[in-house]
């Protein structure tokens, strides 16, 4: 009996014990419809299936001389080849930030996964770190090989690495004491995201207005985000005083 990947050729000869030397050979089966020839000793089998398939061949072999002949039969298994597809959460990565790539595949994932341009984390997932890689777009690639040790069409997956953009360089604002304060701004930025008076608070993208009802010093902290990547956070320092100097 056999076993073969679907999409690759099986070459098949009957071995003959005889002292004779010239024979006819006739093939039969239901897998002699895939044979490049059924009346050649020497026949190429063409292993293509969707689904695991087992098929049958015959031959007989007749001696031309004294019209002896003999027959054999085997079983030829074609596994079909399986599939896989890379899914991420998104197509874009951080070049402080990794994601995860996860590759699903058609069987129960118990074969093995070869990857590229990617950090293997097990056979079916693997990490794309994005300080790893300069800016723009990486493929990452997936082979996929089953218990059979058949193994699937190479399949890619474009992640765009994008670079931190730079944190925003705010001013020093100063109001005098009980002023009437307008909402912090940074000239020359967009898509600000502000933390308020602790990094540890959930980012607004609404500017908060200082309060100035107490003398002193009070920073507030901000990022922006570009390209869908934020920077580093900022800090934007509102002095209160009694007088402006």
């Amino acid at each position: 009996a056999y076993t073969v990947c679907s999409g690759t050729d099986l070459p098949l000869k009957p071995t003959v014990t005889s002292t004779s030397t010239s024979f006819t050979y006739t093939w039969s089966g239901d897998g002699s419809s895939k044979l490049n020839s059924t009346s050649l000793e020497s026949v190429t089998f063409n292993a293509t299936a969707l689904t695991n398939t087992d098929y049958t061949l015959n031959v007989q072999v007749v001696d031309k001389n004294s019209t002896c002949s003999g027959s054999a039969s085997t079983k030829v298994t074609v596994y079909a080849l399986p599939t896989a597809q890379l899914t991420t959460t998104q197509n874009y990565v951080c070049s402080d930030a990794d994601i995860t790539v996860s590759a699903n595949v058609s069987d129960d994932g118990s074969g093995s996964g070869k990857w590229t341009n990617a950090t293997e984390v097990t056979e079916l997932t693997a990490t794309v770190d994005g300080s790893s890689y300069s800016a723009g777009v990486n493929t990452v690639s997936y082979v996929y090989t089953d218990a059979h040790s058949c193994s699937s069409a190479v399949v890619t997956k474009d992640i765009t690495v994008v670079a931190k953009p730079v944190a925003p360089t705010p001013t020093t604002i100063s109001y005098c004491l009980n002023a009437t304060a307008q909402p912090l701004a940074i000239t020359g930025y967009s898509n600000l995201l502000w933390y308020g008076t602790s990094k540890t608070n959930t980012p607004t993208t609404t500017a908060p207005t200082p309060l100035t009802n107490t003398e002193g010093n009070t920073i507030y902290y901000v990022s922006q985000v570009v390209d869908q990547c934020e920077s580093d956070i900022a800090e934007v320092t509102v002095i209160i005083k009694s007088k402006l100097e």
